[in-house]
């Protein structure tokens, strides 16, 4: 055998060799960059960049639920970056490094807080990084540089280096939509850049926003008029909708509504515009029999259904003068709704967060918080269920109570539900918002194949509960998304508000925390 044989033959072994063992070694490395998954009888501990353990707690002792606080109002990033409050809604992308970007609304009425990079002061998004394996904390900044609001009387942007400071007010839960939501890859319209979705909980005229993350665009924020005024909660994009823009607004008030918006993706523009963004009509929910739930449904009980139709809201632009929180209340939508009201909708009992579900993308989940001990009211758990989200073939559904809260002084199930999320198992993550009621605010998990609902963990009593509370007795947790893509299943990020006021720039306390919840059968 000649030399040069000996030589090929050597050469072909080392090519066969990577090929056998680099997928395997890619795959290991992935799995490793991954935090472990916690001691079975779960439990609380802190990261390395919380000063503090979980401000949750594990309902019970050994249930397998694992709390952990990634970072603390007070405590910095790495680069010495201050977590503030009010931490609120949250979204996360991985960055293939090991570590993954977490975007955090921060829920601070306008005017109040620290003047941000932005140049204003209120409301803000901030941008972590963390490692995965242990959650360290190593960066963080403001993620917004820039703002363009719109100008209703010419219909269109003012220019952001010549207009003065915007201030923000209160965003709350927030939605960063896969990839798909803004961009159809069969086509190639739309945008690759990631888009951070929430709104201002103010009024009537609160205001939508798209966050540009990622991108030659990222630090620029774009206001929304296409999606109507109101004191969101949330604006939710469908993740998957082809050449459509689908976005689901939740209006948050005693008397408000479900906002559904479609656009249509381009393949030129900013950012927004190629998403779809800019050029859509707005159309309202409204259930069949149900014109106002907290007069209507009273009675509405667990798995009962109704058919839907979204209907245009005038015209569908909202983009103008005419297109206001203020205006399309007194033309089309009076805060008095009857079944004749100008346009057939449903004012619902405080609509909250909703989210889609990752299995069934016709199917859209949202919370309504009612009040916490009226006899009469619900907080429910809600499912629309399109019979096509894009709206292209039909402008109807069926809308079913998922989950219906007791009322009154009854706490044997969840009471002002609020902050939700959906896993790829099936499970919800319902959060409560107690309010300034003396009750631990409780985290459920409920099981959308099984129907099962059960309490998972609450904030600890020994921080926030007593005559004298060593925090408060005014607290929330929020902000939950699932992490299965990035951290692997059962893996949950949220967060707290602790209202009690500190100084600026902290406003009040708070944390971010991880949570792992086995599935069903480890338990």
């Amino acid at each position: 055998m000649s030399v040069m044989t000996i030589a090929m033959q050597a050469l072909c072994l080392c090519l066969v060799l990577v090929l056998v063992f680099q997928p395997a070694l890619a795959y290991r490395r992935i799995e490793d960059d991954r935090p472990p998954v916690p001691d079975s009888k779960g439990g609380i501990a802190k990261g390395p960049s919380s000063s503090v353990d979980s401000y949750l707690v594990p309902i019970t002792v050994d249930n397998g639920i694992y709390l952990k606080a990634v970072i603390t109002v007070g405590d910095s990033a790495d680069n010495g970056y201050k977590l503030v409050g009010v931490p609120d809604g949250l979204g996360a992308y991985d960055n293939g490094d090991g570590s993954f970007t977490l975007l955090m609304n921060h829920e601070i009425q306008s005017g109040n807080g620290a003047v941000r990079a932005h140049g204003g002061s209120g409301a803000f998004v901030s941008k972590w990084t963390i490692r995965k394996k242990d959650f360290r904390v190593t960066h963080g900044e403001d993620l917004i540089r820039k703002v363009s609001t719109w100008n209703r009387d010419t219909k269109a942007y003012n220019n952001p280096e010549t207009s003065p400071a915007v201030n923000m007010s209160r965003f709350c839960s927030a939605n960063l939509a896969d990839p798909s939501a803004f961009y159809n890859k069969k086509t190639g319209k739309g945008t690759k850049d990631r888009i951070f979705m929430n709104g201002e909980e103010t009024d009537v005229d609160g205001r939508a926003f798209a966050h540009i993350a990622t991108g030659d665009y990222a630090g620029h924020t774009f206001e929304l008029p296409y999606l109507g005024q109101g004191s969101f909660e949330n604006q939710v994009a469908h993740p998957s909708s082809g050449d459509k823009t689908v976005v689901i607004g939740l209006d948050d008030g005693g008397h408000n509504r479900v906002f559904v918006y479609v656009g249509e993706k381009k393949y030129v523009g900013n950012p927004i515009e190629r998403a779809g963004l800019t050029n859509g009509k707005l159309y309202v929910i409204a259930a069949e029999g149900i014109a106002d739930e907290i007069v209507d449904g009273g009675n509405l009980k667990a798995h009962d259904k109704r058919r839907f139709k979204c209907q245009l809201v005038g015209n569908g632009d909202m983009s103008g003068r005419f297109g206001t929180g203020t205006e399309v209340e007194k033309l089309y939508l009076p805060f008095n709704n009857t079944k004749a009201a100008p346009i057939p909708n449903t004012k619902f009992d405080r609509p909250e967060d909703g989210s889609w579900d990752p299995s069934n993308r016709k199917d859209f989940y949202f919370a309504t918080t009612s009040t916490f001990n009226v006899t009469g009211r619900h907080s429910r758990l809600w499912r629309l269920r399109f019979d096509d989200p894009t709206l292209r073939s039909s402008l109807e559904g069926t809308i079913e109570v998922m989950v219906n809260g007791p009322d009154g002084n009854d706490r044997s199930g969840p009471k002002m539900m609020d902050n939700i999320g959906i896993t790829k198992r099936g499970e919800i993550i319902i959060k409560e918002d107690l309010g300034k009621n003396v009750f631990l605010s409780r985290v459920w998990r409920y099981n959308l194949r099984t129907d099962k609902l059960d309490i998972i963990s609450q904030h600890n009593p020994a921080l926030f509960s007593g005559p004298v509370p060593v925090k408060t007795t005014d607290e929330e947790s929020s902000g939950v998304i699932s992490m299965d893509d990035l951290l692997g299943l059962g893996w949950y990020l949220g967060d707290v508000q602790a209202h009690r006021t500190l100084p600026n720039p902290l406003v009040e306390d708070g944390q971010l925390y991880a949570m792992y919840v086995p599935p069903y059968s480890q338990k």
